[in-house]
């Protein structure tokens, strides 16, 4: 699991691009492209907190004191990393904003 989870984020986006559709298809294919876009995010930033725990299990078995000011670091960076991604993934999810057409002027 520890090297499967960052080689399948390196090559998620090459297969990606070897499996990309035609022009005829694109339309069509837009809501997977953004439900794989929003896949090989969350392997980034599952990535990412995988790469902190390594880090800090080092650490700890090199003699850091569990409850350092180091140890504390790496955690409070690996939650800000995944609030981030929490953030980014509602955002994407989100409903977008209303188009400028509906409160655009119109001639009487």
């Amino acid at each position: 699991m520890r090297v499967a989870l960052p080689i399948s984020t390196v090559c998620t986006p090459g297969l990606a691009l070897v499996l990309s559709p035609s022009m005829l298809f694109r339309s069509e294919s837009l809501p997977w492209h953004v439900v794989f876009g929003i896949f090989v995010y969350v392997l980034a930033v599952a990535t990412a907190s995988l790469g902190f725990l390594e880090k800090l299990t080092f650490l700890e078995n090199s003699g850091l004191d569990k409850y350092g000011s180091e140890a504390f670091l790496v955690n409070f960076t690996a939650i800000v990393t995944l609030l981030f991604g929490a953030f980014v993934i509602l955002s994407v999810l989100s409903q977008p904003p209303p188009s400028a057409d509906d409160y655009s002027y119109s001639a009487i």
